[in-house]
């Protein structure tokens, strides 16, 4: 089983980075705890990461960039959470009864997620999301959220490992899937506007290009 050899390969690695985590946990529980939950709240369901996407595509400006948010975020869905997680079926590292990353886990006091853990889909749709912000905003802006992408990932992967919800395999996995789906989602909204550029004269293709607000445009 896929799962056998997920346990049997990254055992050392997953131990090391989950121990480490309970020290930290030992050390700035219950004041860390409640920042990293925090942290791991902001990415539940990828509803901030939607709803910027959402509020970019008002702007013809950003539009490209809040669709490829979107796109890549749904690729990530659909790879990670729609296939992967049910098919390999990894069982979270709190769910084996009295195993230290229960007791770790018991500590810090935390509800019970309902799925399964490979791969992490939080970290997932995070770098998905973002990293392809980073690539599409225009003038320069994707360059600027290369620090908060950074930052914010990081902590997404520390919250995720910290609260014993992903083995740290998990977490490298949904990075690796995450910008493989920025991979996907980024060619594919280029090539939609590009066809959208050959067809504006089309009334979809029309809208696509320049649809805005009205109220938007009165306020300028």
């Amino acid at each position: 089983m896929f799962v056998d050899w997920l346990n049997e390969t990254f055992h050392t690695f997953d131990y090391a980075l989950l121990e480490l985590c309970h020290k930290l946990a030992e050390f700035g529980h219950p004041v860390l705890t409640h920042i990293l939950h925090f942290i791991s709240f902001s990415g539940e369901y990828a509803i901030l990461l939607f709803a910027s996407g959402l509020i970019l595509c008002m702007f013809p400006k950003t539009r490209k960039a809040g669709v490829s948010e979107i796109g890549s975020v749904l690729i990530g869905c659909v790879i990670g959470k729609g296939f992967l997680k049910r098919v390999v079926a990894r069982p979270r590292p709190y769910e084996v009864f009295g195993s230290d990353y229960y007791e770790w886990w018991s500590m810090l006091e935390l509800r019970l997620d309902t799925d399964t853990s490979f791969p992490s889909g939080h970290v997932e749709v995070a770098i998905a999301g973002l990293l392809a912000l980073c690539l599409m905003l225009p003038d320069g802006k994707g360059k600027k959220l290369v620090p908060f992408t950074t930052i914010y990932v990081g902590l997404m992967c520390l919250a995720r490992i910290y609260m014993m919800e992903h083995y740290p395999s998990d977490v490298v996995a949904g990075l690796l899937i995450g910008t493989v789906c920025t991979c996907i989602g980024v060619p594919l909204t280029k090539w939609f506007f590009n066809l959208c550029e050959k067809n504006k004269d089309k009334a979809f293709c029309n809208f696509v290009l320049n649809f805005e607000l009205s109220w938007l445009k009165k306020s300028k």
